[in-house]
C-alpha cells in the first residue's frame, strides 16, 4: 500500500518525476516570460489610472511593487540558466523547488498589490485564480491547498483589520459610492465564495494535469515494453545469426584448402568459381558481423559507460587500422582541425570508434582509386563538428533520407556492384542519437572531382558534455505540462 503523502511533500513518492523535470524546467521559463507580460499590464494600468481621472489609486506603492516584481523576475530569469547545475551539485534540490520559489514570490507581491489597490474592493482578486491554476499545473495538489489556505488566511485577516481600522484602507476613489471594507457581511460572503473558487480551480486544474501525467506514464511503460521486446528480438537474432556464422566460416576454411591445393590440384577453370564463392561467403560473414553489431548496440542501449574520450586519439586508431587499405587503393587521406589542443567529448569510446570507423569505411568503400578522404574537426565551447568528406560516387538527393535505414543501399552503389550490408549508417545514427547530437548529409561534397564523382560529406554535431534525455525529452515534449 503506497505511503500517504504529507501536505509538505513536494515530490510525491509514487511519481517517477525524472521524466518530468525537463518539462517543469521549460514551464518555469514560461512563467518568467508570462511575468514580464504581467509587469507590462500593471504598468499600463497604473499609467491609465494616473492620467484618466475616472478614479484614483495610491500610485507610489504600486510603482514600488511593480519595480520589485521586475527585479526579482530578472533574477529568476538569470537563475533559470544555471539551476540545472545546482541540481547536479545538490541532489536534494530539483526544478520544483524553483517553481515553488517563483510562485511564492508572486503570491506575496500580489497580496501587496491587492492591498494597495483597494483591498476587498479591488477587481484584481481574480488574479489569484489565475495564479492558483498555474501553480496547480506545476505543484502537487497538497502543496497548492496549503498555499490557498495561507492566501485566504492572510487576505481575510487583512480585510478584517481594515474593517476595524487597525490598518489603513487604500480605497479606489471615484468608483464606489460606499466603502465595502466596512461591511462585515460582504467581507464574509466574499471570502466564502472566493475560497470555494480557489479550491475548485485547484482541484480541476490538478485533475487535468494528473490525467495527462497518467497517460504519459502509460505511454512510457508501453515504450519500455517495446524496448524490452526489441532487446529480446535482438538477442534472438544474435543467437541465430551467430549459429549461421560457424558453418559459413567452416565452408571458407574448406575453400581455402581447395585454393591452396591441400586437398589436391584443381583445374584452372575451377579456381575462379571457387574464389568467387569464397568472396561471397566472406561478404556473408561481413554482413553477419554488421547484424551482430547492430543487435549488440540495441541490447546495450542506455547502459553504455560514458567517459571523457580524446577525439583525436580515436581518429588515429581508426587510421592505423585502415592505413594499409587506404594505401592499397591509392586514396589520399587528410585530417584537419581548428584546435591546437586535444578535443575531449563525454561519450562511450567503443560506440564512438565504431560509428566514426563506419564513416571512414563507407568513404573508403564508395570512393574509387585515386580519390580523396578528408576529416575536419571544428571545436567550439559547447559542441564539436566532425566532417567526413570524400570524392566518391555520392548520394542522390531523393535517397539521402533513407540511407540511415537498416539494410538500405543506394541505387548507385547497387548499379556499380559495390558490396555492403547497408547497416553502417544505422550504427552512425544510433551513436548520434545516443549522444544527443545531429547529423547532416551533403552531396556533392567539398571534394567533388566530377559529375561521376560528386562525393559525400557527413557532418556530425556532438555536445561536449553528455546529458541523459533522449526518450524522456521526446515524451515530455508530447505532453506539455504533465503533473499530478
Amino acid at each position: 500500500m503506497p505511503k500517504k503523502e504529507s501536505i509538505f511533500t513536494l515530490i510525491p513518492e509514487r511519481l517517477n518525476y525524472s521524466r518530468l523535470l525537463l518539462s517543469i524546467h521549460k514551464r518555469n521559463k514560461w512563467l518568467i516570460i508570462l511575468r514580464y507580460w504581467a509587469i507590462g499590464f500593471l504598468t499600463v494600468t497604473i499609467i491609465f489610472t494616473y492620467f484618466l481621472k475616472f478614479f484614483s489609486l495610491s500610485h507610489t506603492p504600486l510603482w514600488t511593487i511593480n519595480i520589485c516584481i521586475l527585479v526579482y523576475n530578472v533574477i529568476f530569469h538569470k537563475l533559470w540558466y544555471h539551476v540545472s547545475d545546482w541540481y547536479e551539485k545538490y541532489p536534494s534540490l530539483n526544478t520544483l523547488h524553483f517553481s515553488l520559489l517563483q510562485i511564492s514570490f508572486d503570491y506575496i507581491a500580489l497580496m501587496f498589490f491587492i492591498y494597495y489597490s483597494g483591498g476587498i474592493e479591488t477587481p484584481l482578486y481574480s488574479l489569484f485564480i489565475l495564479h492558483v491554476i498555474i501553480g496547480s499545473l506545476l505543484l502537487p495538489r497538497a502543496t497548492m491547498t496549503m498555499m490557498i489556505l495561507l492566501i485566504l488566511t492572510i487576505t481575510a485577516t487583512g480585510a478584517v483589520l481594515e474593517c476595524r481600522g487597525v490598518i489603513p484602507h487604500y480605497c479606489i476613489a471615484g468608483v464606489l459610492g460606499v466603502h465595502l471594507c466596512n461591511h462585515h457581511n460582504y467581507i464574509m460572503f466574499h471570502f466564502i465564495v472566493y475560497g470555494i473558487v480557489l479550491t475548485t480551480s485547484n482541484y480541476f486544474a490538478n485533475s487535468i494535469s494528473m490525467e495527462l501525467y497518467l497517460r504519459e506514464r502509460s505511454l512510457v511503460d508501453a515504450y519500455n515494453k517495446i524496448g524490452d521486446a526489441e532487446k529480446s528480438k535482438s538477442r534472438y537474432v544474435m543467437s541465430v545469426v551467430h549459429d549461421l556464422k560457424t558453418p559459413i566460416s567452416a565452408a571458407i576454411t574448406y575453400l581455402n584448402l581447395l585454393l591452396e591445393g591441400t586437398l589436391g590440384k584443381l583445374k584452372i577453370e575451377q579456381l575462379r568459381p571457387i574464389d568467387r564463392s569464397k568472396k561471397r561467403l566472406g561478404d556473408a560473414i561481413s554482413t553477419i558481423n554488421d547484424i551482430l553489431q547492430i543487435s549488440q548496440l540495441k541490447i546495450e542501449a542506455g547502459s553504455e559507460k560514458i567517459i571523457q574520450v580524446n577525439l583525436y586519439k580515436v581518429f588515429d586508431e581508426i587510421y592505423n587500422d585502415m592505413m594499409i587499405m587506404l594505401i592499397s587503393k591509392n586514396l589520399e587521406y587528410s585530417f584537419e582541425t581548428d584546435s591546437k589542443e586535444d578535443v575531449f567529448i563525454q561519450s562511450n569510446p567503443r560506440l564512438m570508434k565504431l560509428a566514426l570507423a563506419n564513416l571512414i569505411t563507407n568513404a573508403y568503400k564508395y570512393t574509387e582509386p585515386g580519390g580523396q578522404i578528408n576529416v575536419e574537426i571544428s571545436d567550439s565551447k559547447e559542441d564539436v563538428v566532425i566532417s567526413v568528406a570524400d570524392s566518391g560516387i555520392g548520394i542522390p538527393d531523393s535517397e539521402k533520407a533513407n540511407i540511415f535505414h537498416d539494410f538500405y543501399r543506394t541505387t548507385i552503389s547497387k548499379k556499380k556492384g559495390i558490396e555492403g550490408s547497408g547497416l553502417g549508417m544505422s550504427v552512425v545514427l544510433h551513436f548520434v542519437n545516443r549522444m544527443n547530437g545531429s547529423i547532416e548529409v551533403i552531396s556533392p561534397s567539398r571534394l567533388k572531382m566530377s559529375e561521376e564523382r560528386p562525393g559525400s560529406d557527413f557532418r556530425i554535431t556532438l555536445p561536449k558534455k553528455f546529458k541523459e534525455n533522449g526518450l524522456n525529452s521526446t515524451i515530455i515534449d508530447s505532453f506539455e505540462i504533465p503533473w499530478i
